[in-house]
């Protein structure tokens, strides 16, 4: 019943169809690795508390008593177990097991917390995201992006509307953030706050690209580091390839000892005032599972590392270059049938109107709904601007006509 209801939730995430002023790799890190994410945690526990029992052990000189053997696996699922080969020497000393203590296991119990918080912080990035684009231009921009994908599902007379309006919400996005740059004054300008502003949006973006690049790298530290695999001679962080590797090359965890499935605990009883010690050998099946789920998981993540630093310089290309802005409008207003455009005009139309910002929501637009109605709102913006533009030049003109009028 509970997986039947996971499996509807899932399945009632609208994925093909996730639009926002985010590209690929934003997608893979804070949508697709948190749904794989959330999988883990749901699969590892209910394989723990659930499905079957995650750990059971064997006494070899068991005291009396029937509930001692549960008693014993539960201390020894808290307190941790060693892993150690079934034919090792060991003795029951207390100089002998502390001399163990740096290779006790004690991650397999908060393995599904761990998955949690995993998920949290591929997450975090994108609340980030959210609360610098809505200090930027409040809620505008994310539905900017999400209209214009409705008017790529839409026709004729629904569709140019949609276009147009758009084009209206972005062209009083770009004028509103004007206006704040030029209500800062003239210390603002001096300081350079005019140039943040255009760009404010562009940079926000940027320094959240970094932040999903840092959780990557991150990630795969903080896997190493919970699984202890430093202390079994997997240092690296390419410790899931070096897994993969063994397991193909039959060395199992008999060898490794990493994911061990057979490992010994420990433990003191007060029994009538004294103390009595045991030795438990206890078997894991949840590590099996871990096992294949962390594998899974880290190159899931180094995939998505590659490509999220992948796209860190791409972007800086795409919204570095001034030339290549006004390429990139000058293209889409090609697109349009606008061909004739002056180029005069559209580099101005880019450098003092749409800026970095306004490029940026544009080729956001373009990545999430396609050149076609991305040209379509860059014609129309043109198109208003142009028409505004000149409007101020007629007026300038007649107060030109009319001070030289005056002068004679």
């Amino acid at each position: 019943m509970l997986g039947a209801e996971f499996i509807d939730t899932i399945s009632s995430w609208d994925i093909q169809h996730q639009v926002g002023v985010e590209d690929f790799a934003d997608r893979w890190n804070f949508l697709f690795t948190t749904g794989v994410l959330i999988m883990c945690t749901v699969i590892v526990a209910a394989r723990q508390y659930i499905v079957g029992e995650p750990i059971t052990c064997f006494i070899p000189s068991q005291v009396s008593g029937s509930t001692f053997e549960d008693y014993m696996e539960n201390i020894c699922w808290v307190q941790g177990t060693y892993p150690l080969p079934v034919d090792s020497q060991f003795s029951n000393t207390e100089e002998f097991w502390k001399s163990l203590a740096s290779k006790k296991l004690m991650y397999y119990q908060w393995v599904p917390f761990i998955l949690g918080l995993q998920t949290m912080l591929f997450y975090l990035p994108r609340i980030v995201w959210l609360a610098l684009a809505s200090r930027r231009s409040g809620a505008d921009s994310q539905v900017l992006v999400a209209r214009a994908a409705e008017a790529g599902t839409s026709d004729g007379e629904d569709r140019e509307k949609i276009v147009y309006q758009t084009a209206v919400d972005l062209e009083q996005l770009l004028l509103l953030a004007k206006r704040s740059e030029l209500s800062r004054g003239a210390l603002s300008k001096l300081l350079g706050a005019g140039k943040r502003l255009s760009s404010g949006l562009t940079t926000g973006y940027l320094f959240v690209k970094l932040l999903y690049l840092a959780n990557g790298i991150g990630q795969l530290y903080l896997m190493q580091t919970f699984l202890r695999l430093g202390a079994s001679n997997h240092s690296s962080v390419l410790y899931g390839a070096e897994i993969l590797s063994n397991i193909a090359a039959g060395r199992d965890w008999r060898s490794t000892m990493v994911f061990p499935r057979v490992t010994f605990c420990r433990t003191e009883f007060a029994i009538f005032g004294g103390t009595q010690r045991y030795i438990a050998q206890c078997a894991l099946p949840v590590n099996m599972l871990n096992e294949k789920i962390y594998i899974f998981l880290w190159f899931w993540m180094a995939i998505g590392l590659l490509i999220t630093a992948l796209s860190v310089p791409a972007w800086l290309l795409r919204v570095a270059s001034c030339r290549g802005r006004s390429r990139y409008v000058r293209r889409h207003l090609q697109l349009r049938q606008e061909g004739l455009a002056d180029k005069r005009l559209v580099g101005e139309f880019v450098d003092r109107f749409l800026r970095h910002d306004g490029v940026f929501l544009l080729k956001m637009m373009q990545m999430n709904v396609g050149d076609l109605v991305t040209g379509d709102v860059t014609l129309h913006l043109y198109r208003l601007w142009l028409r505004k533009h000149r409007e101020r030049l007629g007026s300038f003109d007649e107060e030109l006509s009319l001070a030289s009028g005056s002068s004679i």
